[in-house]
C-alpha cells in the first residue's frame, strides 16, 4: 500500500505544488512532504530492526539434536512436554535435573555405565551427534 502512495504522489506532484521557483525553503509543501516520507521511511526502518532483533535465536546444535531424538525414535520411549512414551524417564526438564554435560555424553555413549540396570540402547553416534544430542537435553529447562 505504502509504494502505491508514494508512486501516486509521484505522479499527481505536478498538480499539487504548482511553485515554479527552484529553491527548496521557498517550496513549504515540497519541503514538508519531503520531511515526512523520510521521517516514514526511516520509522519503519526502526520497527523492522526492532521485529529482526526481537526474534528468538536457536542455537544450531539444539536443533540438530532435535532432530536425531526425532530420528533414532527416543520419544518411543521418552516423554517430553506430555508428548511421547512413558517407558523412558520423562525428559522434560533434564537440563535443571541433570546439568552436567559429561553426564549425559557418557550416557548416551553407553547407558550401562553410568545408570546400571538402563535398558536404552546403545547408538551409534559420532561425536559431533553426541554432542548436539547433548546440547539438545541440556537445553531442556524450565523457563525462568
Amino acid at each position: 500500500m505504502l509504494p502505491l502512495v508514494v508512486v501516486l504522489g509521484l505522479f499527481f506532484w505536478p498538480f499539487i505544488d504548482r511553485n515554479p521557483v527552484r529553491n527548496p525553503i521557498k517550496r513549504p509543501a515540497a519541503l514538508v512532504s519531503g520531511v515526512l516520507f523520510l521521517l516514514v521511511v526511516f520509522s519503519l526502518l526502526g520497527i523492522s530492526f526492532k521485529n529482526l532483533y526481537a526474534v528468538p535465536r536457536v542455537d544450531p546444535a539444539l536443533v540438530r539434536g532435535r532432530t536425531l531424538f526425532s530420528q533414532f525414535g527416543c520419544a518411543g520411549c521418552h516423554r517430553i512436554h506430555g508428548e511421547g512414551g512413558a517407558v523412558g524417564p520423562d525428559l522434560s526438564y533434564v537440563g535443571d535435573k541433570r546439568p552436567e554435560r559429561e553426564w549425559h555424553l557418557q550416557h548416551f555413549r553407553d547407558p550401562q555405565s553410568v545408570s546400571p540396570g538402563s535398558f536404552m540402547p546403545k547408538f551409534p553416534l559420532d561425536d559431533k551427534q553426541l554432542n548436539d544430542v547433548t546440547s539438545y537435553m541440556l537445553g531442556l529447562k524450565r523457563i525462568s
